[in-house]
């Protein structure tokens, strides 16, 4: 009896010791906490409370002595970022495909959103109460967006579509309690589409740029952030920038949320010429 006993109180503390190799199911990276779906997938399920800006990555590697796997992270979970009061924007990148139920709700300090081209599925009141929310940029994966998805997002100015076919909604609500001078940009070949679709009963403006070009008043000063970039116009990525003074700046992002050049547009144009061409008139 005692022989047997002792071997269980062994074989217990090996399984506690070495238990985290064979049956990890979440681990932290950076203020994000994700979850094992499967030998090689995860998806995000929680967050760091200070976290401002959260950036999904199309693959993870866990800090830990026991599982040096690289994990694609194809999910953001339900719930996973509600109530983050911190939140001020997120990035995701394009190895994410669903966007949970509830994903973001009530981020109250959240600002702006960038969608990779990977997410197919936004969930049902994925960003609902987001009321500082201003900018949203799809990918041109998406479709379907679920019911009440953006709702409420009181101050919501600016949203950007890539996708060719507009995204289905699932539901009823989807950009509810929003305001009704808010903007959609769409690519030019489904303009007409999104004009004939569900997406024109929320947003009264709908807009395309055939050449996908920036143009800035004469002699003017500013600062200028173009996305995504590069832009393609009748096969070359091409931005044109008429009549910017020497001290303008110009900022090129690229499909990720990254910062490729951010110079002034002398500087810029120098830099910027190894991602895309552009022609200044």
């Amino acid at each position: 009896m005692k022989r047997v006993m002792k071997k269980t109180l062994v074989l217990i503390i090996f399984l506690l010791s070495f238990g985290t190799s064979w049956g990890q199911t979440t681990f932290w990276v950076d203020s994000l906490e994700y979850s094992v779906i499967s030998d090689n997938t995860v998806s995000v399920c929680g967050y760091e409370q200070g976290i401002t800006n959260a950036v999904i990555p199309e693959t993870i590697t866990p800090f830990s002595p026991y599982d040096n796997t690289t994990y694609d992270v194809t999910a953001i979970g339900d719930a996973a970022f509600d109530f983050c009061e911190s939140l001020k924007s997120v990035t995701i990148e394009n190895g994410v495909t669903t966007i949970g139920n509830f994903a973001f709700r009530d981020c109250g300090y959240l600002t702006s959103v960038t969608i990779g081209n990977g997410v197919a599925t936004i969930g049902e009141g994925a960003f609902d109460g987001c009321v500082a929310l201003t900018s949203v940029t799809m990918g041109n994966g998406v479709n379907i967006i679920g019911e009440a998805a953006f709702y409420s997002c009181y101050n919501l100015k600016h949203v950007i579509c890539l996708a060719e076919e507009p995204p289905a909604f699932s539901g009823n609500y989807v950009f509810e309690d929003t305001p009704i001078n808010k903007a959609l940009e769409v690519p030019c070949k489904a303009l007409e589409d999104y004009q004939k679709s569900s997406w024109a009963n929320y947003f009264p403006t709908i807009n395309c740029d055939e050449q996908s070009s920036l143009n800035a008043v004469a002699g003017q000063e500013t600062e200028i952030s173009v996305y995504p970039n590069p832009i393609e116009a009748n096969g070359n990525a091409v931005i044109n920038l008429q009549g910017l003074s020497e001290k303008a700046k110009l900022t090129l992002i690229d499909a990720h949320g990254r910062i490729i050049v951010s110079e002034d547009l002398n500087t810029a144009i120098v830099f910027a010429t190894s991602y895309c061409s552009i022609v200044c008139e």
